[in-house]
């Protein structure tokens, strides 16, 4: 556990406290990641924190995987076995009550996540506990990101940068969008450094009109759009970009669009600030594109917040008036799709500091002609 984790982990407690509570028992596996830094795996998994000392209740096969710190240690239930005929949920419950007892939460009241709590898991510790919703706890936290979260957000933006990098050099008639996607991909675990889930949107021609398009085995022909929007996770954090690109050289109606999404994105950029509205921001995006006659061909939001997950609080939508904070990571993305010029949308992620907004990506922000 870094001390990133254990300043999270301090913060937490601090939470607990001023809502009456002796601890709790963490289940959902991004924040377990938040609060310890273990990326977990499918099978049931908690972190149960008490006011000293903290278990993690782990899947005996991947013990081994967590690292663990003086304050501290791991139960372990019996996750597969030749031997073992008592069922899973019944194994799993035991480890929880070994570790409620073992922090002296026994008929204490305890935080959790009623959201990312199996019901079995929940209804034994009903027998162990009084238990109370920890509902927006974690959305509280986790909006300010600390030096440690920036850096891993700056170095996933790297790697999609790479990709966008790739698929400029092998975008030309002819060739298909999962050509196009398995290239990107390569370059970017080459990057990387491991493989990983890639998740995003390709569409090419009239597929870049489509809300999520997937990539097909369609062939790219000369003057495509071509969308690509990657939102990964890498290392237990997301970044989301997008970039559009044309087969060939931009016409000159391709060229004015985008520089509308340019001017747009420029004008919310530096309306960032602390203080200021997500729902501000969003209207910013929604004048620029209206006033040059798309308003009816830009039908998503403006961005969203991101970190732990690819879309989280705050939304740059017309319904949220949340204001913005210091160590807020946006991604705005604003998009027009004509059905005759064609899809594009841009995408930049920012930082909200005390002084306004600082860009996490330099990477060109024109319409990008594919290199000879």
């Amino acid at each position: 556990m870094t001390g990133a984790h254990q300043r999270r982990l301090a913060r937490f407690r601090a939470f607990l406290r001023e809502q009456g509570l002796a601890g709790a028992l963490v289940s959902r596996a991004q924040h377990i990641f938040y609060l310890s830094g273990w990326l977990g795996s499918g099978l049931p998994a908690f972190f149960v924190v008490g006011m000293e000392r903290w278990l993690a209740v782990l899947p005996q096969s991947l013990a081994a995987s967590w690292s663990l710190a003086d304050e501290g240690r791991v139960l372990t239930y019996v996750d597969y076995s030749l031997h073992e005929r008592a069922p899973l949920d019944h194994r799993v419950a035991q480890a929880l009550q070994a570790a409620i007892i073992e922090l002296g939460l026994l008929d204490q009241q305890v935080g959790v996540e009623l959201a990312h709590v199996r019901g079995c898991d929940l209804r034994a510790l009903e027998q162990l506990c009084a238990i109370r919703d920890l509902g927006e706890t974690f959305a509280r936290l986790r909006r300010r990101k600390d030096p440690e979260e920036v850096a891993q957000i700056r170095a996933n933006i790297a790697i999609l940068e790479t990709a966008f990098d790739a698929a400029r050099r092998v975008i030309r008639p002819g060739i298909t969008e999962l050509h196009v996607w398995a290239a990107l991909y390569a370059a970017m675990v080459s990057k990387a450094g491991h493989p990983f889930v890639l998740t995003g949107n390709l569409g090419s021609g009239p597929r870049a009109l489509e809300p999520d398009p997937l990539p097909t085995d369609r062939a790219l022909a000369l003057g495509d759009l071509v969308i690509i929007d990657l939102y990964p996770m890498i290392n237990g954090y997301c970044a989301d970009l997008t970039r559009t690109f044309v087969v060939g050289q931009p016409t000159a109606e391709q060229t004015s669009q985008h520089r509308v999404l340019e001017e747009a994105l420029a004008a919310a950029v530096a309306a960032l600030r602390p203080g200021a509205r997500a729902c501000d921001i969003d209207a910013i995006v929604r004048a620029q594109i209206g006033a040059k006659g798309y308003a009816s061909y830009f039908p998503h939001h403006s961005g969203h917040g991101l970190g732990l997950d690819a879309q989280e609080a705050p939304f740059l939508i017309p319904a949220d008036d949340t204001p913005l904070q210091v160590g807020d990571v946006l991604a705005i993305e604003p998009g027009i799709y004509h059905p005759v010029t064609g899809g594009m949308r841009l995408e930049g992620n920012y930082l909200i500091t005390p002084d306004g907004a600082v860009s996490l990506t330099q990477y060109p922000f024109e319409l990008l002609a594919a290199r000879e």
